[in-house]
């Protein structure tokens, strides 16, 4: 019988295939070596597919699965078909254009064993289309926190990250039903739940690569057309939280839904946005003293944008929509 793999990473791929040779090369210099890696091709046209193909014919080192799609998926339906196949114990998924240390991977199973976690979350650094590092490494905290508690949780509010940096137990998500199809926001949400055992850690590193052309850039109009504000608030009344994670997790929802109410309003013709805006607030709970405590926690950048948006400055968020998602 054949040992199934301890940590399987979940792939979205499409036409990214200038970025899969370094994508790769960091899966063979990991020094945790137990992992499967799980593709799902999203019917790319620029030879990825092919190149995925004849790498595993070649490198025999990785445990590498390539499902080929037959229809438009994006990247949330993708990663729940590919969800379906891992064999994993611990899931995370990363994207084909970005890069990661050689540690990644070992630092956040090793902190998810040795302390039972639900969920460990990883520090991030953004890289350009040429691999150059084009700001400081993002850190919660200014340590590994091996089991967070209710106010070290406040600082995974901190910063724009993603799923990518998200390592995750897998009868942990099946507990919620959660399969990624919901996209990366239930992730931050179930991080908050009472009952589960958070930790981060300062060693590894995930790159996240900024450019232009990409899904998250390229799609916007259309992803954020369909978004629906609700379903993130069905998540957070979903889950048990504390009086302290609520009102935290209650402002830090309404910090990320509003953009996209505003987006959605950019985008959407005749879009009643004031008034999703008003059931978001109600439905977060949302405090404006809470909101203040949690200040400090925000980068530079989230605190204009995120009081642009509070005060509904409109000439600065449409041009901040403009210029970021557009």
């Amino acid at each position: 019988m054949i040992n199934e793999p301890k940590l399987s990473v979940i792939v979205a791929m499409y036409n990214t295939i200038d970025f899969l040779p370094e994508f790769f090369n960091c899966f063979k210099n990991q020094t945790f070596k137990d992992f499967e890696i799980v593709i799902v091709d999203d019917l790319s046209t620029d030879g990825s597919k092919e190149f995925v193909k004849n790498f595993i014919e070649s490198e025999s080192s990785l445990n590498l699965r390539l499902i080929e799609g037959t229809e438009k998926m994006l990247p949330d339906k993708a990663r729940q078909k590919a969800f379906k196949y891992c064999k994993g114990k611990y899931l995370i998924y990363l994207d084909t254009d970005d890069q990661f240390s050689d540690d990644y991977l070992g630092s956040l199973v090793a902190l998810m064993e040795t302390n039972n976690l639900d969920m460990a979350v990883s520090s991030c650094q953004r890289i350009n289309e040429d691999s150059k590092k084009i700001n400081k490494k993002r850190y919660l905290s200014s340590k590994t926190l091996p089991l967070m508690n209710d106010k070290q949780k406040k600082c995974l509010i901190r910063g724009r990250y993603g799923g990518w940096n998200r390592m995750a137990k897998k009868s942990y998500l099946e507990k919620y039903g959660y399969d990624y199809l919901s996209a990366e926001l239930p992730l931050y949400i179930l991080q908050f739940d009472e009952n589960a055992r958070v930790g981060y850690t300062r060693e590894g590193c995930y790159y996240y690569r900024a450019r232009g052309g990409s899904i998250s850039t390229s799609k916007v109009p259309q992803r954020i057309a369909d978004y629906d504000v609700l379903e993130p608030i069905f998540w957070y009344k979903k889950i048990q939280l504390s009086k302290r994670n609520k009102k935290v997790l209650g402002v830090y929802l309404y910090r990320m839904l509003l953009p996209y109410i505003y987006y959605k309003k950019y985008f959407v013709k005749d879009y009643p946005y004031k008034k999703d805006i008003k059931l978001v607030k109600k439905e977060c709970n949302f405090s404006l003293l809470t909101y203040i405590k949690c200040w400090f926690a925000f980068e530079f950048r989230d605190k204009v944008i995120s009081l642009a948006f509070l005060l509904h400055l409109n000439p600065i968020i449409f041009r901040f929509i403009k210029k970021y998602r557009s």
